[in-house]
């Protein structure tokens, strides 16, 4: 009986039924994106203030340990006094993304990508690409990943995966 039992569990994780490829390829390749060195990037010019940077490593610090929810909202209280500072939003955008808020995160990331020279442009179009994959619009995710593939980037190769791996859904 335990054999039999053996060969229907082997034979039902070879076929892989039940799951979902999507939410497969999200565990294998969505990962959190390290803060480090966001405020240094971000702070070195006249406009800075104590209290702004204490709130903004604040906010990245709370995204480090991964307590998206907080980090959500105080992305956004900053967000409100700076709509277009690129470091917030790419990294309320991935908060967003984390606390599978799909559409907010690809809110936030076009707005990365929308401004010319932004250091984060190429990591903004992978996390978009993830998360119109969170969300099962393929169509939208192989768009960004074809963006991704098109540049030289760390996530130049995981994107050809994925788009192999989309092709064969």
């Amino acid at each position: 009986m335990a054999a039999l039992i053996a060969c229907v569990i082997a034979v039902l994780v070879f076929m892989n039924i039940g799951g979902d490829p999507r939410a497969e390829l999200l565990a294998q390749y969505m990962r959190h994106h390290p803060a480090d060195g966001a405020v240094r990037a971000e702070l070195p010019d006249e406009t800075s203030t104590m209290a702004r940077e204490q709130a903004i490593s604040k906010a990245l610090g709370v995204y480090e340990v991964q307590d998206y929810p907080k980090a959500i909202g105080l992305f956004n209280t900053l967000l409100a006094k700076e709509p277009t500072n690129d470091t917030l939003l790419f990294f309320a955008g991935l908060s967003q993304l984390f606390a599978e808020n799909p559409r907010p995160a690809v809110e936030h990331l076009l707005s990365v990508i929308e401004q010319a020279g932004s250091s984060y442009d190429s990591l903004a179009r992978w996390y978009i690409a993830l998360a119109y994959l969170q969300m099962g619009n393929d169509e939208e995710a192989r768009r960004y990943l074809r963006q991704v593939v098109a540049k030289t980037g760390f996530y130049k190769n995981k994107a050809m995966a994925i788009l192999q791996e989309l092709e064969s859904l």
